[in-house]
């Protein structure tokens, strides 16, 4: 199960996801980005304690919308096991990439 907090202002839009991001609750995570109202997109992933493949797509999925939007988008407090599973797919990096 995902839950998500949105909070910011409208320079920056935190998104702070706790519990899983998978299949079931990607959709969740989309949902919150195109809500956040402001230019900058800020990931926080310091609770999410699970990632899968459907997950890892939904955040590059996530990035590469908010881009297209004209919008940045990246992860902070990339923590435990998601950290690993990022880095090993090979993505984090550019999730953490400031625009």
């Amino acid at each position: 199960m995902l839950s998500v907090e949105i909070s910011g202002d409208a320079a920056i839009t935190r998104v702070a996801l706790a519990g899983e991001l998978d299949l079931e609750s990607k959709a969740l995570l989309a949902q919150a980005v195109r809500e956040a109202p402001a230019e900058v997109v800020e990931l926080d992933l310091a609770a999410l304690t699970y990632c899968d493949s459907a997950g890892i797509g939904a955040l590059v999925s996530a990035q590469r919308q908010a881009g297209e939007d004209g919008r940045a988008l990246y992860v902070v407090n990339v923590r435990g096991m998601v950290q690993t599973i990022l880095q090993v797919s090979g993505v984090l990096t550019e999730l953490t990439r400031r625009a």
